[in-house]
């Protein structure tokens, strides 16, 4: 967990991801991935896009929190280390100052000491490097410990499942950023979740739209080279740019998506509900 000292920030909190978080990558490492050019791996995610935070006045927020799981095996353990290093990374360039941090497992739900060291801090904003099952018990006991601040975190916290399992403890609470522009908003984004609730009766995820878009961009790829091989087909994808469901999709020479929207949630009614993407 990071507390931070924020002394100049625009008006709405969003997500400090860094390069190549996008659906399917893990934190840390894919950064690094796509830092080397790897060819057939494209992130969905852009450089510089936060959670950088501000109160829905426009005031100035004074202290943040960040708490990452780092103890879990595999993609868990590697993700919670990304999302904590490039949340500081971008902190830092948005004037932020860190002045606490800790840490968690993957397994954990009981939440209270941490959350208790850091409310003598009293920090505006706790962000949290982890996943819906754990925001949405740290959620619960942050109300009940009477604590003001806002929970943050990336996509894996955009979720139905943080409200399902939150309840009104998420309302106004937590806030979230996930890859892709507001698909309420873009032209074909209304009817694929009427689409994809009729098919499959639940909600689109935080991944839905995404996933959807890179199966359609990579069938686009395989026909225009005339092939499935993997060199043919990633190639193809970086000449060329498909317009998805929630973003136009082309690639530099990195695998960075060259216009990658981002999109800044709450939760109302114990449903994400988007606020404004960039």
């Amino acid at each position: 967990m990071l507390s931070l000292n924020v002394t100049q920030q625009p008006r709405v909190v969003g997500a400090g991801l860094g390069r190549g978080l996008g659906s399917g990558c893990d934190g840390g490492r894919a950064s690094r991935r796509v830092e080397r050019g790897t060819l057939n791996l494209n992130g969905q995610v852009g450089d510089g896009q936060g959670l950088t935070g501000g109160r829905e006045d426009g005031s100035p927020l004074q202290h943040v929190a960040q708490l990452a799981h780092v103890a879990g095996p595999g993609v868990g353990l590697q993700r919670g280390q990304g999302l904590a290093e490039e949340f500081t990374k971008e902190a830092k360039n948005q004037g932020l100052t860190v002045v606490a941090q800790e840490f968690t497992t993957d397994k954990a739900v009981d939440f209270s000491a941490i959350l208790t060291n850091m409310k003598a801090k009293a920090p505006e904003a706790i962000f949290f490097g982890g996943y819906a099952p754990q925001a949405a018990p740290m959620a619960r006991q942050m109300k009940a410990l009477g604590m003001s601040g806002k929970l943050l975190g990336g996509d894996t916290v955009c979720s139905p499942v943080t409200g399902k399992l939150g309840g009104d403890a998420v309302n106004d609470l937590v806030f979230c950023a996930q890859g892709g522009s507001m698909l309420e908003k873009a032209e074909s984004g209304p009817a694929f979740k009427a689409k994809f609730k009729q098919r499959f009766n639940v909600d689109a995820d935080a991944y839905a739209a995404s996933y959807y878009d890179q199966v359609m961009f990579i069938g686009q790829s395989m026909q225009k080279a005339n092939s499935i091989a993997p060199d043919k087909v990633g190639a193809e994808i970086h000449k060329t740019a498909y317009k998805g469901v929630a973003a136009t999709y082309s690639y530099d020479d990195k695998g960075n998506m060259r216009q990658a929207p981002i999109t800044v949630f709450t939760f109302r009614n114990a449903v994400p509900v988007p606020l404004a993407s960039y």
